[in-house]
């Protein structure tokens, strides 16, 4: 049996190293097998489409369903990447498109989870909350991205993923989504855990980053 080669990134998350690339490196071989000259683009626009289903799920009141999806299109979401490097087809276009598609599809998660939590809070005078703890799961997953970027022309190493990679947090939602099944509260839980690790990450990145800069 042909070995399967190592396509992990230094930049991988706890999530992509320890699950995620277990199952994206199969799939990535498989489509290779079936369509060998699959641009690595058709991936990230399918696993683009694929998060905004799970996020369609949530809305029509399927948490655990749309949770499940999440979770695959993170899985799938590394397969573009494992194509790129297979096939030497990496570029900074692909690397760009992938980053663009990877924010709209957090940001429609994010507003379809807040959907959901309106329509299910049972909690009198604190809906503001949930919208409060929504709007800063958005910044953060946003911003948690901006200053990786910003780092990486500023750093001579990327930050390290662990409890805030947007890997970590579709675990989350997953989870989040598969408890909400039978307590919708799970999932504010969940984008509270993502409002909160986001921002103090940030917070702590550009702290990082000053020190840095100052000290050159």
């Amino acid at each position: 049996m042909r070995k399967i080669p190592n396509l992990t990134k230094s930049s991988d998350g706890i999530v992509s190293r320890y699950i995620n690339r277990k199952v994206s490196i199969h799939i990535t071989h498989f489509l290779l097998w079936i369509y060998p000259n699959i641009a690595p683009t058709t991936v990230s626009v399918f696993c683009f489409v694929l998060g905004l289903i799970g996020g369609t799920f949530i809305f029509f009141s399927f948490p655990l369903i749309g949770g499940i999806i999440i979770q695959l299109s993170s899985i799938i979401d590394g397969c573009d990447g494992e194509i790129a490097r297979l096939k030497n087809k990496s570029s900074k276009t692909g690397a760009l498109l992938d980053s663009v598609f990877d924010r709209y599809a957090d940001g429609f998660i994010l507003v379809m989870i807040i959907y959901y939590l309106q329509i299910h809070w049972t909690f009198p005078n604190t809906i503001t909350l949930l919208f409060v703890v929504g709007l800063l799961a958005i910044i953060g997953s946003f911003m948690i991205s901006y200053t990786a970027t910003k780092s990486a022309k500023l750093l001579p190493h990327e930050f390290s993923r662990t409890i805030e990679g947007r890997d970590f947090r579709y675990f989350v939602l997953m989870l989040g989504g598969i408890a909400a099944f039978f307590w919708y509260f799970a999932l504010f839980l969940a984008i509270l855990y993502i409002a909160c690790v986001t921002n103090l990450k940030v917070i702590q990145r550009v702290y990082f980053l000053n020190k840095s800069i100052s000290s050159e």
